[in-house]
């Protein structure tokens, strides 16, 4: 597996935002969906918050492969990182578990949603 894995960026107001999205093209990511935070709880729940957007990015080579990918190796490599996140003596060997945990679950959704619209 990758050691590309999805990472989570909580970038400020202002500039930030411009900056996210010029790193995140040039990494070869595009925007698929833009949630405003702010926005939304306003509208839903009249709450006043800082302002905070969700970009939900895709680099086509990665989703690619991650399509290409075989279910029971990620199967098995969910199982892996299950036993490495038990094994667990610290909190980054935990942190790590979880992230190659996510990455394998994402690829395998992935790879499921894609043979189901097949």
């Amino acid at each position: 597996m990758s050691s590309s894995l999805p990472r989570i960026a909580v970038i400020g107001a202002g500039s930030s935002g411009i900056t996210a999205l010029k790193t995140l093209a040039e990494q070869g990511f595009g925007v698929l969906t833009e949630i405003d935070v702010a926005a939304t709880f306003k509208a839903k729940l009249d709450v006043d918050r800082a302002p905070l957007k969700i970009l939900g990015a895709c680099n086509p080579h990665f989703a690619h492969r991650a399509l290409e990918l075989d279910p029971a190796a990620i199967d098995e490599a969910v199982a892996q990182a299950l036993a490495a996140a038990a094994a667990a003596t610290s909190l980054e060997e935990l942190k790590a578990a979880r992230t190659t945990q996510q990455g394998a679950r994402a690829a395998l959704a992935l790879e499921r949603l894609a043979r189901s619209d097949r």
